[in-house]
């Protein structure tokens, strides 16, 4: 029997019906093409006052999307829907694009390929264009790399936990200037790279990611406010290229925006104070200043959300974004709650004053958890780029996806209309 496409999109609705099928086969097609993660879309589960289940499923025209470590569309799971949006631009005939990767996906192209070949795709990464990238760079470049990898690992993470655990500073800000340098180094070495692209530079410096982490995560911890939202940004720059649209992306856009609307805020308030004409004229330069970088990072934040859930209206952007700071303070509480012995059935918490009750909380954890990357919306599980079935772009909107539209009330969607390429006649093959 054969997976009939017109049973996919049916849903068993129609005359056609499911193919009879053993139970090993089918243990079979969901080890190679399920998805599986501990938390569907933290935003929009807060938002519909539903509980954020862990999910394992199935969505056959999903798993015919090929990998690639800089992915170029994003994935959204609410209840049994899998959403699926461009991430970038897109023109007709660019192939729809998913990561495989778990957590190595920030990590050189040794690590990656390591994962990839465990999981029984050895050589795929070196497919991708990232692992291409990589393996024909120089071998000062890769050493950077895979050094950078090997402290934040080896070094950086359990001394991080360890500080962390004991609540002292003075180890953290002996990381957090090991940080500084290792991520120099990384940056030195990529910009010595000839005949490279911007793009590709990012690429390169995606495979230190992490690093990049720990110096903000260090800075934010040694200097509080004080900390250089630069950093962020860094962060910010690489997850476009690694998971966008996925939850780190909208997550740290939304962190920057945030920062840098406090800085502007901030600025404002000077400015009143100011009373001496040279005391306004420098807090009004400031305030200028700070009203760009407020708007770039507001810009950097529509991206971030656009990409993760398509062209939404402003309302709705805000309604999001609501809904984000709040999945995101009830994590952190239930965090620092679980850290004193407590849950959130032993006491209660607020959220900006308002009592919140938790309605499920998923155990991420245990042996048979599914390592989640970056967030909980990355895709652990694998299909078959061999099989060379593709999904591509068949028609796409004249106008750029990434423009900011100013029109109050809502944007007209545009659709990126796509359609399957290349079906192999075996697609009933496990790996579909």
């Amino acid at each position: 029997t054969t997976l009939d496409p017109r049973f996919w999109s049916s849903r068993g609705k129609s005359d056609s019906q499911a193919p009879q099928i053993s139970s090993s086969r089918l243990l079979s097609i969901l080890q190679n093409c399920a998805v599986a993660d501990g938390l569907q879309d933290g935003t929009c589960m807060t938002l519909r006052h539903q509980k954020p289940f862990g999910y394992v499923g199935l969505w056959p025209e999903l798993s015919l999307v090929n990998h690639s470590s800089s992915p170029n569309i994003s994935t959204v799971v609410i209840k049994d829907r899998m959403l699926v949006h461009a991430a970038v631009e897109m023109s007709p005939g660019d192939e729809l694009l998913r990561s495989y990767l778990g957590a190595s996906i920030t990590q050189p192209l040794p690590q990656r390929e390591a994962e990839l070949a465990e999981a029984g795709w050895p050589g795929l990464e070196a497919s991708t264009a990232r692992g291409a990238l990589e393996s024909q760079v120089s071998d000062n470049v890769r050493e950077v790399l895979q050094g950078a990898w090997q402290w934040f690992s080896q070094e950086a993470n359990p001394r991080f936990s360890q500080a962390n655990a004991a609540e002292t500073l003075g180890p953290l800000k002996e990381l957090l200037e090991e940080a500084e340098q290792i991520v120099s180094e990384v940056e030195e070495a990529v910009e010595a790279e000839p005949g490279l692209s911007d793009l590709q530079r990012i690429m390169l410096r995606a495979s230190a990611y992490d690093s990049y982490d720990m110096l903000v995560v260090t800075d934010e911890f040694v200097n509080q406010e004080r900390a250089n939202p630069g950093h962020l940004l860094y962060c910010l720059e690489l997850l476009r290229v690694l998971a966008p649209g996925s939850e780190s992306h909208t997550s740290v856009a939304l962190k920057y925006d945030s920062i840098m609307r406090d800085r502007l805020l901030m600025a404002e308030s000077l400015f009143k104070k100011s009373q001496s004409p040279s005391k306004r004229k420098q807090a009004a330069t400031i305030m200028k200043t700070c009203a760009k970088e407020a708007e770039l990072a507001g810009s950097y934040c529509l991206d971030a959300y656009i990409s993760r859930y398509g062209w939404v209206s402003v309302d709705m952007f805000e309604t999001l974004r609501q809904g984000t700071e709040v999945h995101t303070e009830a994590l952190e509480q239930m965090s620092i709650m679980e850290a004193q012995g407590l849950s959130e059935t032993t006491k209660d918490f607020s959220i900006n004053g308002v009592n919140v009750s938790v309605v499920d909380k998923v155990d991420l954890g245990g042996a048979n958890a599914v390592p989640s990357g970056l967030s909980s919306s990355q895709a652990t599980s694998s299909g078959s780029n061999d099989s060379r079935a593709s999904i591509q772009v068949v028609e796409a909107p004249s106008s750029s996806t990434n423009a900011v539209r100013a029109e109050k009330g809502g944007w007209e969607p545009e659709m990126v209309e796509a359609e399957v390429q290349d079906m192999p006649d075996n697609i009933n093959s496990d790996a579909a």
